[in-house]
């Protein structure tokens, strides 16, 4: 297991990690024994989307939630062979009494209170199997939430983001932001894709799609099965090119092909002020 580094956030210390599943003992998890309906929901699920919460106390790590995922993940990772569930990411608080159930309380309070994108999940899959009846009683319970569903199903690619929750690549807030970018969401793919392995995509790169004119996210995409060479945004047939460009002084420091390769370039210049534009042919 490789450490990052030590996150705080207010009067807590935490390390985020991934771990194999079929590492912990059996004395730590609490007597809990797998649960044919609980794999069945992971497996819908695909991945384990909360992160397992333990503490490193004296020396000693101790698992304080999640003892269920774990077990059961584990299960289908050695009996059914279900590589999937193999690493299950976990947020390691340091120096925090795993017996302290005051502090315990208003962190895992916390942790449970963002689920609207599991609850998401599940509602996709049971569409799928028909099952209205139990769709109804989730809405029932919590009509709010249905609410913001419908933000979500503007992902254009729902599993990838889902994915990139799960390894603690992207925030709730992060996926809901994606969500509300309409034709820039192919420039957030790209520069998601972009990023260092483990590397998180912030809010900050939201406020940057948000600046980058739609047509010009839209040309930066690959063309799809199906699709005319000539796209309607480029009639001519002309592959696109960018720029990045000082503001300033309206220096050229890049022209390239993909909108990626331009960004690149406008992130390696240090200095104040770069654009990106997209190139029109004229003649």
């Amino acid at each position: 297991m490789t450490r990052q580094d030590v996150i705080e956030q207010g009067d807590f210390k935490y390390i985020e990690k991934f771990a194999d599943v079929t590492t912990f003992l059996d004395e730590d998890l609490a007597g809990r024994i797998p649960e044919p309906k609980f794999k069945e929901q992971l497996k819908i699920a695909k991945i384990i989307i909360y992160p397992v919460i333990t503490t490193l106390y004296q020396g000693k790590e101790s698992v304080v939630d999640g003892r269920r995922r774990i077990v059961n993940a584990r299960e289908l990772v050695l009996k059914d062979k279900d590589e999937r569930f193999r690493l299950v990411r976990v947020k390691m608080f340091l120096d925090i009494d795993p017996d302290d159930k005051a502090t315990w309380a208003i962190i895992l309070n916390e942790q449970r209170s963002v689920n609207d994108i599991l609850t998401w999940m599940m509602v996709r899959q049971l569409q799928k199997e028909g099952k209205w009846g139990e769709i109804f009683n989730l809405h029932r319970l919590d009509k709010a939430r249905f609410k913001k569903f419908d933000i979500l199903e503007k992902l254009d690619h729902p599993d990838m983001w889902l994915q990139a929750f799960a390894e603690g690549r992207i925030t709730q807030n992060t996926i809901f932001a994606i969500a509300k970018l309409g034709g820039r969401q192919s420039y957030i793919e790209e520069l998601y894709k972009a990023k260092e392995k483990g590397k998180r995509l912030t809010m900050e790169d939201i406020a940057e799609a948000k600046q980058v004119p739609v047509a010009a996210a839209v040309a930066s995409m690959p063309k799809l099965p199906g699709m005319p060479e000539s796209q309607p945004a480029n009639p001519n047939g002309n592959k696109p090119l960018f720029a990045a460009v000082i503001t300033s002084t309206l220096e050229v420091i890049a022209i390239a092909n993909t909108l990626g390769d331009a960004l690149t370039a406008k992130r390696t210049y240090n200095g104040e002020g770069c654009d990106l534009y997209q190139l029109i042919k004229l003649g």
